[in-house]
């Protein structure tokens, strides 16, 4: 989770010298700054990891995400997917259609989850997911504070994949490793 200028500037380091290497920020990062966290109102509420930063570190990564520094926006929530395009060969398209001509406050009711807040209640929108597929099939529609989850429980699978080449790291024999197990 990127949210800070001298991790894009590794990232664009590492893009310039041609290293094979990919960027990531999240939502919370684009929309929330240190002075969130100062709110008497719920300011605990934005706390996540790295925390958010000030309006220039927040500008640094929408730019990151304008110029090619990141080429991933995720959510902690986000499944990881194995195949050479990051999307596991045969298997269905997750996908969400926003409704882009909206204009709305954001409030906490409008939203379908097990929270009783959102760090970004009172934010004016733009969009909504009009419609969201998982595995080929509709389990959300509607418009701002209205619409219908059309999913149902147990659902959900768990997507067993390989750990990620990039992610792991060379073992030279004999060499000790203090951050890794038995290293």
């Amino acid at each position: 989770h990127v949210s800070a200028a001298d991790a894009i500037e590794q990232i664009r380091w590492a893009h310039g010298r041609g290293l094979r290497i990919y960027g990531e920020t999240c939502p919370q990062y684009l929309f929330l700054t240190e002075d969130d966290l100062a709110l008497e109102a719920g300011g605990a509420r934005c706390i996540c990891s790295p925390p958010p930063r000030d309006q220039a570190n927040q500008q640094l990564v929408w730019d990151g995400l304008a110029n090619g520094a990141f080429e991933v926006l995720s959510s902690d929530h986000a499944p990881f997917r194995s195949g050479a395009d990051g999307k596991a060969v045969g298997s269905d398209a997750d996908l969400v259609v926003w409704h882009d001509a909206v204009d709305f406050t954001l409030t906490n009711a409008m939203l379908h989850h097990a929270v009783d807040y959102t760090p970004y209640e009172g934010m004016r929108l733009t969009a909504w997911p009009a419609l969201t597929l998982a595995r080929g099939e509709v389990v959300w529609q509607g418009e701002p504070g209205q619409g219908e989850v059309c999913d149902r429980v147990g659902r959900g699978q768990f997507v067993s994949a390989a750990l990620s080449p990039m992610a792991q790291v060379p073992r030279r024999p004999g060499a000790r490793h203090h951050w890794l197990p038995n290293g």
